[in-house]
């Protein structure tokens, strides 16, 4: 429990009106105190121009605690100025045969590129005329530039060295082949295993689709373990092997792996498991770290050096030592729930002039605080657009003075237009809509006009518009699209963020955060708490971004980083999830009170890039409602919200209105638990969080 952070007692409902009350009158109190406050004179605002920020190329390079190096690195080399080659053509060149699943039969064709030779080749010789076609290990161009292109594109270059030791060994050159190889293999224990399963460069397909037959292994060598099978072996290593080659349809890797890799015979005798079959002890260790980055990911970083280490081994022994190495390490990019893309640069989230400077921002007249964040016609298109949305949408606010800000693409664009209407009967004008696809932005400035900002398909997009806006002076409330608005929740969120600078939601059920919906103050520790959050979680693109969000204000649950590399902590609680802002599993059963339910979709793991056996979607997430009165089509509960009905009914007789809805709500009230379940998908794992946290304590 952050020690800045008073409990808070649980308010009755009949005193929640005097609060809010109260909370809008003491909110235009502070804003005449700070109004009647010197403006901040910092160093910085040399920059500044009377009315608008300074362009973010003029801007210093964001230095960060959460990591080393340039925040949210281009590994990817993606649209980079000037080129040296066209790695954007090289790196989408670059195909598997099929896409990944977890059953066996994909395995290696999910982990192979067919025609890579024919496709590398002109790269490896820069382009140039007049090398021989029947030489094709004729490296010598490259070789005189390649320390130019590693600065470049590091991992590009990687691959293109892939390239040529694989070439070499289809030509049987021992001198080219042991010169490369020992490049490439210094090369990839460089680079972290998060990197791999961020990055759209095929590093181990590339690998897995090479010929090992040459050089091969050594003669009389049993790295398959067929000959460690006897009554002294600790595991049936066949049979594990085995479990990566068997593709008839249906049987899955990925499940029956997993009898064999957390045997306990293992754990017991792991040294001697090792010396009988050092292959299959690199294998267990690869899918548990599979597990653990896709299950309870605060287990990634006892696993993940034993994966390292197993660069340590010479490419062919690896590629024709009887097990699927370089496909499965292909299989982490599985696992990623992001790429290394963002739509905007790390000064456009974490340098902008103002960011130290919120609380000054707001106490100024409306007027003035649009005009000092007007965008300058100089800025980034897109940057520019999203400061104009945000500007427009603090425009439309009322005196509470912050916007709501969701996102929305593919099968969620059909609820746009349900939307943007049940705001306006709301009378919410501050609602900014981040369109990640043509037809949601199309549809969004059909329906809300100047709010509406274009993005791509990324999670890390849920927090790219609120880092900005905090930036701006503007307090933000997001919502999660797989909500509907029952009341405008404004007076209530402003009465609960008294004296706090964020709001979470939380599970009704368990002692689990959720971030659904949220509310961030725009305070110099809240912009910088959020950064670095997106930037660990941009390096780290195997976790999920709410227990991301949880071990960051050091609750519930862990992520693979010491509490002691936490930045510091806003001031923070939570919603009411009982009965105001509610998930629609469970709760307690308020009417009156309710001001949204979250429908918890489940969808998000096509936000992800993922499939639907992402271990985040819990089946009871895809339950679907039967409609009796539509013909018994099932639907789910989010469609049946968001009919004309319920679209324009009234705040203060919805419930009356709308009968079936309260009978769909009703059947999900529960008691409020006695004791929370604990949180955590493997809650009794070691390096997972134990026992409960101070919001069960303070009865939240």
């Amino acid at each position: 429990r952050p020690d800045a952070v008073a409990l808070r007692p649980r308010t009755p409902a009949r005193e929640r009106a005097n609060i809010r009350a109260g909370a809008l009158s003491r909110a235009g109190e502070r804003a005449a105190e700070m109004a009647a406050t010197p403006a901040p004179t910092p160093s910085l605002w040399a920059l500044v121009g009377s009315q608008a920020l300074v362009p973010p190329s003029s801007l210093a390079t964001v230095l960060s605690s959460a990591g080393g190096g340039t925040p949210f690195a281009n590994h990817d080399c993606i649209g980079l100025a000037t080129p040296i080659l066209d790695w954007d053509r090289l790196r989408t060149g670059l195909r598997t045969s099929c896409a990944h699943t977890r059953d066996t039969r994909t395995l290696q064709c999910a982990g192979t590129i067919e025609g890579w030779h024919d496709h590398v080749l002109p790269f490896l010789r820069l382009g140039l005329p007049g090398v021989a076609d029947e030489d094709p290990i004729d490296f010598a161009a490259l070789d005189r530039a390649e320390a130019t292109l590693a600065a470049q594109c590091p991992l590009g270059m990687l691959v293109l060295n892939i390239a040529r030791t694989l070439l070499c060994a289809v030509a049987r050159d021992a001198a080219c082949y042991i010169r490369h190889t020992a490049s490439v293999s210094k090369q990839l224990f460089t680079v972290p295993l998060t990197v791999i399963m961020g990055t759209e460069w095929p590093i181990f397909a590339l690998l897995n689709s090479g010929d090992w037959s040459w050089p091969g292994a050594p003669a009389g060598s049993d790295y398959a373990c067929d000959g460690s099978n006897g009554s002294e072996a600790v595991l049936k290593w066949p049979l594990l092997r085995q479990a990566f080659t068997d593709d008839r349809p249906g049987v899955s890797w990925w499940r029956e792996s997993v009898k064999y890799v957390f045997d306990k015979a293992l754990v017991d005798d792991f040294y001697r498991a090792s010396r009988q079959c050092l292959y299959g002890v690199y294998v267990m260790n690869m899918v548990k770290a599979m597990w653990a980055s896709d299950t309870e990911s605060s287990s990634y970083d006892v696993y993940a050096p034993y994966v390292q280490w197993i660069l340590y081994e010479s490419l062919h022994y690896l590629g024709a030592g009887g097990w699927p190495i370089f496909a499965l390490l292909h299989h982490f990019t599985a696992l990623r729930r992001h790429g290394f893309r963002l739509d905007f640069t790390a000064a456009e989230l974490g340098a902008l002039p103002y960011r130290e400077h919120g609380e000054w921002l707001q106490s100024l007249p409306l007027e003035r605080h649009l005009a000092l964040i007007e965008a300058p016609s100089s800025w980034r298109p897109l940057f520019a657009e999203t400061v104009e949305a945000l500007r427009a949408g603090l425009s439309r606010a009322d005196h509470l003075r912050f916007v709501y800000v969701t996102m929305v693409y593919g099968r969620f664009n059909q609820y746009i237009a349900g939307w943007a209407e049940r705001a306006r009967r709301l009378g919410i004008g501050n609602l900014v809509m981040a369109a990640l696809d043509d037809e949601a932005y199309d549809l969004c400035r059909e329906h809300l006009g100047a709010t509406c900002v274009r993005g791509s398909i990324s999670v890390l997009n849920k927090y790219t518009v609120l880092l900005i806006a905090l930036q701006l002076g503007i307090d933000v409330m997001w919502f999660d699209f797989d909500i509907f608005l029952v009341q405008n929740p404004g007076p209530m969120i402003s009465a609960a963020a008294e004296g706090y600078d964020l709001l979470m939601g939380y599970d009704y059920d368990s002692d689990c955060l959720c971030n659904g919906f949220f509310y961030l103050r725009a305070r110099p520790v809240t912009h910088r708490w959020l950064f670095e959050m997106v930037r660990w979680l941009y390096d780290h693109p195997y976790e999920h971004d709410q227990r991301a969000i949880s071990a960051f204000l050091n609750y519930t649950e862990k992520v693979a980083l010491k509490a002691e590399h936490l930045p510091a902590q806003p001031r923070w609680f939570v919603l009411d999830v009982n009965n105001a802002f509610i998930n629609f599993a469970s709760w307690e059963g308020g009417f009156e009170e309710l001001q949204l339910v979250h429908f918890v979709d489940g969808s998000a793991f096509s936000l992800y890039g993922r499939s639907e056996s992402d271990p985040s979607v819990p089946e009871t997430k895809r339950r679907m409602a039967t409609d009796e009165e539509n013909g018994g089509v099932k639907r789910t509960a989010m469609d049946f919200f968001y009919q004309p009905g319920p679209i324009a009914a009234d705040p203060a007789t919805f419930w009356r209105e709308q009968p079936q809805l309260t009978r769909l709500l009703e059947g999900q009230r529960r008691p409020r638990p006695a004791q929370k379940q604990k949180c955590g998908i493997l809650p009794s794992v070691e390096t997972a969080h134990s026992g409960y946290g101070w919001l069960v304590e303070a009865g939240a």
